[in-house]
């Protein structure tokens, strides 16, 4: 977050920018839009340096609560979602860490990952308008854009869309408007895809400027619900996150329907960061449920961190599995129990008493998650990171 301090000093993001708006050669970051973008993605990556520097994988094992036993590395009860083969605890964990990590399909695995995704589209918005006004934004109104050679190497540039080059020639709808609610949000922008690309409308909501910057993503369509709330408070130099996926807002989880949901909190003056998460699959035959706590400091010699994890892929599918873990190698230092608090570790949380998560699944089929509260923020900390509800409409 220092790096990014830097550049709000030498690139204001409250001004127009610091590289040609000329939307023929793509806008760059020259709007708050890729600012945004790029400021939250910087802050979330920071966080994933709980993850072991090195994975191992082994033989099978059998797990009792509430120790993890030497299966944290030889176990093969969860399923690598890179390549569907069976592995352990640990590499299993790494994988939940790694921005990077792909299915076979090229889709996202990790949070951290999934965040870039649905970002990155968004990111486009700020390359591609050429008509924005004096804080960056899009100008309040309907603008069409279509993607040249030029935008398309910056979407891939500055966006990380990789497929750019297949957008070239199609035209975007972008619709921006001023919030009801200024508390957290300047703008909304509805961008509507070609129809080529389904026609379907995503909706972002913005603030970005010297002091914070928050953005919320979503989409539902009859592909399922997405959203992402991220709250970056660069006074403070405090990241909040959530980010959500599952079916369309409003419909019951079907049989095989799949549900993530992701917490992530980052408090780097104190480099203190927690993570929270459900990978819940509903199944006539049993659901697959895996959910779990994560609390270190990612940026301190010598930290462990605490694991809190529940998961029908354990033999004991219903009792907290807990460990103090070994930051750089991925090694359990304290097998039962998490971490002490100290200078390089957190406590963390017990994940059978958050119960955000548990609100969350069971009140899934009549929440609505497909809106933004313009006037809710996100402002759980490390006291109530698991007991603080997910934000609704």
């Amino acid at each position: 977050m220092k790096r990014i301090l830097a550049s709000l000093a030498v690139c204001s993001l409250t001004a127009v920018g610091c590289s040609d708006s000329d939307s023929s050669d793509g806008n760059s970051t020259s709007s708050a839009v890729s600012a945004a973008y790029t400021e939250v993605l910087s802050a979330a990556n920071a966080i994933t340096n709980l993850a072991p520097s090195s994975r191992s994988a082994g033989k099978v094992g059998v797990f009792a609560a509430p120790n993890f036993g030497t299966d944290w590395a030889s176990g093969t009860g969860f399923v690598d979602e890179q390549d569907s083969s069976s592995t352990s605890a640990k590499e299993w964990m790494g994988i939940q860490l790694d921005p990077d990590a792909v299915r076979a399909n090229d889709s996202k695995i990790s949070m951290f990952g999934r965040l870039e995704s649905a970002l990155n589209i968004f990111c486009a918005l700020g390359v591609a308008v050429d008509d924005l006004d004096a804080s960056g934004y899009p100008s309040v109104g309907t603008q069409t854009f279509t993607v040249t050679s030029a935008i398309a190497t910056s979407m891939v540039n500055d966006c990380d869309i990789a497929e750019a080059a297949d957008l070239v020639d199609s035209e975007f709808t972008v619709v921006t408007a001023a919030t009801t609610d200024d508390t957290y949000f300047d703008v909304k922008i509805t961008l509507t895809l070609p129809a080529a690309l389904g026609g379907s409308n995503q909706d972002y909501y913005v603030r970005s400027d010297s002091s914070e910057i928050n953005v919320a993503t979503i989409e539902d369509n009859d592909n399922g619900l997405h959203r992402t709330l991220a709250f970056l408070d660069l006074t403070n130099e405090v990241l909040r996150l959530e980010y959500m996926s599952g079916p369309s807002d409003g419909t019951t989880i079907a049989d095989s329907e799949h549900i993530s949901l992701y917490r992530l909190y980052y408090d780097e003056a104190n480099d203190e960061g927690m993570m929270m998460a459900l990978e819940f699959t509903e199944n006539s035959g049993g659901d697959e449920d895996t959910r779990y706590v994560l609390a270190g400091k990612p940026d301190t010699v010598g930290a462990t961190y605490s694991l809190s994890m529940i998961s029908t892929s354990l033999t004991d599918t219903s009792s907290v599995h807990e460990a103090c873990i070994t930051a750089s190698t991925g090694d359990i230092a304290t097998d039962g129990s998490r971490c002490v608090a100290s200078s390089t570790a957190l406590n963390g949380v017990d994940v059978s008493a958050a119960t955000a998560i548990s609100s969350f699944l069971s009140g899934y089929d009549s929440t609505n998650y497909d809106e933004v509260a313009e006037g809710n923020g996100l402002t759980f900390t490390t006291s109530n990171f698991g007991t603080e509800a997910f934000t609704t409409e």
